[in-house]
């Protein structure tokens, strides 16, 4: 009889970095010179992704009612919540400050005249003939405003849980899991010890079972590199290179950022560390919007290995990967400088706040979303400042896929970094 203990073993030859490494370079390979390669296996990526959903669901479920009963049992749970909450916002506006000023030193911009921003729009309209219309670069008109508040509220409560666990809405799950797990507390533990330990058995189940499933990430891998290579093209690279650089050295900053905290809270070199995240690493460039798919490595890295508390390590993983948004609020923000830019528009004190501002807004918002329904959020951004975002945004449509790559990458930084100052130092022996 195989065990799982067994099983792993028998794969771990398929985590490898040059097994890895060979599955990227081939993706890149295949997808560039046979794009139909990449049409006909992505339904492998989609598949692979609705498991992880399967997965990952109840594992925040469980994890969540669980743990915010320990805490809550240890009198600390205010303390706690209102550090969650600061180092939440301190990220987020971090993440948002670091874009705007990306924007303004690299200038990704700044056009010299008007025929070398009409050729930029020509040179992307050629390479997206097929997939959207052909607009002006320089001829948008501004977006629309809706009722913020009301979307963010109706991101938050579930109308019907079962329904929101149905339809796998995470953030209006992870809401219900804390007010049930808050209200649990209240229940004599004579009567949940049961349902305590039920959880517990589904949450390492899950914890196994996503573990098996990271051993498909050299073929994962092939298919993510490869769509990458077949729509991303060079000459749209070459087009846009300062506003990569400028996302880039952003997404740099946020990492050497995370990374000193990291190695202050556990005493583990940045080698050891990132050892011991590649698992995390390498199902979040996979996941690709599905933000919260790497929970269960992440829980595991930063216990086992790292050596944190599994009590707040399994709270907070799937609280700082919902609620944490350092990816796209650093996208947003770097986007509306750039738009500021391409139309000439000199920003003011108060369109730098709107900006730092609503990018954190926007950036929780997109939760879930990629591609086009991400980018459309941007004219939220820009719209209080008076900016239109039609053609800009089939600009950055181009080259969204390797900033997806890239800030996927770096939000595994991030969340360790955020997870480990609320967590107690790991004791060594």
């Amino acid at each position: 009889m195989i065990t799982v203990t067994n099983l792993k073993q028998r794969l771990a030859w398929l985590q490898s970095k040059w097994v890895l490494l060979i599955s990227a370079m081939g993706g890149l390979f295949i997808g560039s010179s046979h794009p139909v390669i990449f049409e006909n296996t992505e339904f492998l990526l989609k598949i692979y992704i609705d498991i992880y959903k399967l997965i990952v669901l109840p594992l925040i479920i469980c994890a969540i009612l669980l743990n915010v009963q320990k805490i809550f049992l240890d009198k600390i749970i205010s303390k706690i919540a209102w550090k969650a909450i600061l180092v939440l916002i301190s990220f987020s506006f971090f993440a948002s400050l670091i874009g705007l000023l990306a924007g303004l030193i690299f200038q990704p911009g700044v056009i010299d005249s008007l025929e070398n921003l009409v050729k930029r729009g020509d040179q992307i309209n050629e390479a997206f003939s097929n997939q959207v219309n052909i607009i002006s670069l320089y001829k948008a008109s501004p977006a629309v405003p809706t009722n913020l508040i009301n979307q963010i509220i109706d991101m938050f409560i579930p109308n019907n849980i079962f329904t929101s666990i149905a339809e796998g809405e995470v953030i209006k799950v992870c809401v219900f899991s804390l007010l049930f797990g808050f209200s649990l507390t209240k229940v004599p533990s004579r009567l949940i010890d049961g349902f305590n330990e039920t959880l517990a058995s589904i949450s390492n189940a899950s914890q196994e079972l996503s573990t098996v499933l990271s051993y498909l990430a050299p073929v994962i891998l092939f298919i993510i590199f490869a769509g990458i290579s077949s729509h991303v093209k060079l000459q749209v690279i070459i087009t846009l290179g300062t506003f990569l650089m400028a996302f880039i050295a952003s997404a740099l900053i946020l990492i050497i950022f995370s990374s000193y905290i990291m190695i202050s809270r556990t005493q583990l070199s940045i080698i050891k560390i990132v050892g011991h995240l590649k698992p995390v690493f390498i199902i979040s460039i996979a996941s690709a919007q599905f933000t919260t798919a790497f929970i269960p490595q992440l829980i595991s890295a930063m216990h086992k290995e790292m050596g944190f508390s599994k009590e707040r390590v399994e709270l907070f993983v799937p609280i700082t990967a919902i609620f944490l948004r350092t990816a796209p609020i650093l996208f947003f923000s770097l986007s509306a400088v750039f738009t500021a830019q391409v139309y000439n528009h000199i920003l003011s004190i108060s369109d730098i706040f709107i900006i730092l501002t609503l990018s954190v807004i926007q950036g929780f918002v997109s939760f879930g979303l990629g591609g086009q329904l991400k980018l459309a959020l941007l004219a939220f951004v820009c719209s209080p400042i008076e900016l239109p975002t039609e053609a800009v945004v089939l600009l950055l449509l181009s080259i969204e896929p390797l900033c997806e790559l890239i800030g996927n990458t770096m939000r595994v930084f991030v969340q360790c970094a955020s997870v480990s100052l609320l967590c107690n130092k790991p004791i060594k022996f």
